[in-house]
């Protein structure tokens, strides 16, 4: 090597997993002429399917070595493939709110190992400025993946950046405001459902102190409807719906005043949830169909998927099956097309769902099966309980007792403390039903009474 191409090798063992000529070129500052150059003497690979090249990992340590003999220009590197990633990940973040969805979970899948790189050097480092430029892209990506564990860590990690950070103290704020409601969306996800409502109200709450100080300016409103969105998402399906309904309403009035489509969508898509919990079903047609068309303007497919299956719901709910499979059928096609494992595994529980309704109890059975593979490849324990009570009906509903008699046990150990009181209710029904088909009569009355108990603290 050359004296310039073994400097930009050493440059380039920075990345982790690959990088694309316009990293390389903005982090190791470097041409394509070097690059083609290393390629030739094998110290890199190019992989034309993907555009992006490769450094053998032996070859990559080696670089590293080279690079480290210089602390400063090591440091200088890492800080430029940080502030790289930083802004890749802020428009990543938004391009998934649009046509571009599809490509930006692909290039972000990519360059996965790259992310949490230069996340960890940010926070290692304090660069505030970068965590908060970057703040929403590593959930986006992950959520998509159902990585929720690792990237919850990855905003605890965040945030006690932001606490102790120095520079605008408005920006600061608002990137904090958005790590801590990451933090209670992916614990919800994770299953932890009141400790998720804690720590959201508890950011609430700070964030009203703060803001009765500082003044709301519109970035902040941003984040501030985005706490106000999950802390009502994440209320749904408890005994605190009036509250959810609230923090619901005034999200989407956030929405509406900042123009984003995309916030007013996914609220609009909660509200519905919402009324089809309470049974008005006229409301949550008008307020899902409200979501789709807003999505719909601005192409974002994934959120379209959502629309249709909620739909479909809600004619399921109505009893007109045939247009319940038509939404599902639609949303299960558009998952497949968009490459996405668990919303393919959601269109799936939901067309399980339908089975059940007709008594097609086998149809149903190997629908949930299906979910359930996907779910355990992907290593997601949430909504596995959920999943399970469906297995448990139809299995009962196949004179298979003892199978759903394990299923109703499964779930109730995993959704109890930890699911909504609306999961919760149905694993004990469920147990209840199969322990009175085993003749245990006074475990199958304790459990259908806690049941209902459940349900009727639910309408309250």
């Amino acid at each position: 090597m050359t004296d310039d191409e073994q400097a930009v090798f050493a440059k380039l063992s920075i990345f982790r997993g690959g990088f694309t000529r316009a990293a390389a070129q903005a982090v190791a500052e470097t041409s394509l002429p070097v690059l083609s150059a290393l390629a030739n003497k094998s110290f890199v690979r190019f992989h034309p399917e993907t555009a992006r090249y490769e450094i053998h990992e032996l070859m990559r340590q080696f670089g590293a070595e080279m690079l480290n003999e210089s602390q400063r220009q090591a440091d200088h590197t890492a800080h430029l493939h940080s502030a790289y990633f930083a802004e890749k990940l802020e428009q990543w973040a938004q391009a998934r709110k649009g046509t571009r969805q599809q490509l930006s979970f692909l290039e972000m899948t990519l360059d996965g190992e790259n992310i949490r790189s230069a996340w960890h050097w940010a926070v290692t480092h304090g660069r505030t400025e970068l965590l908060a430029q970057a703040i929403d892209g590593p959930g986006f990506l992950y959520q998509w993946q159902g990585r929720y564990q690792e990237v919850l860590v990855m905003y605890q990690s965040a945030e006690q950046q932001l606490r102790t950070g120095t520079g605008s103290t408005q920006h600061l704020h608002e990137a904090l405001v958005k790590a801590r409601t990451w933090q209670g969306l992916l614990t919800h996800r994770l299953g932890q459902t009141e400790t998720a409502i804690a720590l959201l109200e508890r950011t609430l709450h700070e964030d009203s102190a703060v803001n009765s100080v500082l003044g709301p300016p519109p970035s902040q409103s941003a984040a501030h409807a985005f706490l106000l969105h999950t802390l009502g998402d994440t209320l749904l399906g408890s005994a605190r719906r009036d509250q959810a309904k609230v923090y619901l309403e005034k999200s989407l009035a956030l929405y509406e005043s900042l123009a984003d489509q995309w916030g007013m969508g996914q609220v609009y898509v909660s509200l519905g949830v919402l009324m089809r919990e309470l049974g008005d079903y006229p409301m949550a047609i008008e307020l899902t169909e409200k979501g789709l068309a807003v999505t719909k303007a601005i192409g974002a497919s994934s959120l379209i998927a959502d629309c249709l299956g909620r739909l479909g719901l809600i004619a399921m709910d109505m009893g007109e099956l045939a247009r319940a499979e038509t939404f599902m059928l639609e949303q299960l096609a558009l998952y497949q097309e968009l490459n996405f494992p668990l919303g393919v595994a959601t269109s799936l529980d939901i067309l399980g769902l339908l089975h059940l309704f007709r008594g097609e109890f086998n149809a149903a059975q190997n629908k949930f099966e299906e979910r359930l593979a996907i779910l355990h490849h992907l290593g997601v324990k949430q909504p596995i309980g959920l999943t399970y009570i469906w297995l448990g009906i139809a299995q009962f509903n196949q004179g298979l007792y003892e199978e759903a008699y394990l299923y109703a046990t499964r779930s109730l150990s995993l959704v109890e403390g930890a699911g909504s009181l609306w999961e919760i209710g149905h694993a004990k029904m469920l147990l209840g039903y199969t322990q009175l088909a085993r003749g245990a009569l006074d475990e199958a009355r304790s459990h259908i009474t806690s049941s209902i108990a459940l349900f009727q603290q639910l309408d309250q």
